[in-house]
């Protein structure tokens, strides 16, 4: 897996105080970091929807089931690949919620994505 780094300042594009639930722009034509420019028609995120989740730091195959913060999908839309995660509430994963208010809060500001390249020039 290859993870695409925007650093773009990532808003939370959406957010209800009350709801679990933050979508970001987690793509875009933009060079990332290392100057790969992924194109918005070359994204298959058909296998994601179908089970997405999202993890603290990539971090998928620690012993910490807490860096599975929670669901996860992606949508196209103006121009942007989004990712809406819902946090699990603290009841379940206070790291979920602890990283949520982070995020709220402006400390997490940046995201990036995790892909595996099957065609590229």
């Amino acid at each position: 897996m290859i993870l695409r780094e925007l650093n773009l300042n990532s808003e939370i594009r959406a957010s209800a105080q009350d709801s679990l639930i933050r979508e970001f722009t987690i793509s875009n034509e933009r060079a990332d970091m290392h100057r790969s420019v992924i194109r918005l028609t070359g994204w298959d995120i058909n296998d994601f929807n179908r089970a997405g989740t999202f993890f603290y730091q990539h971090d998928t195959s620690s012993s910490d089931h807490n860096n599975a913060l929670g669901p996860a999908s992606a949508v196209m839309s103006d121009n942007e690949l989004i990712g809406i995660g819902k946090f699990e509430p603290a009841s379940i994963n206070e790291k979920a919620a602890n990283i949520m208010a982070k995020v709220d809060y402006g400390t997490f500001r940046s995201t990036s994505v995790g892909f595996v390249p099957v065609k590229y020039h």
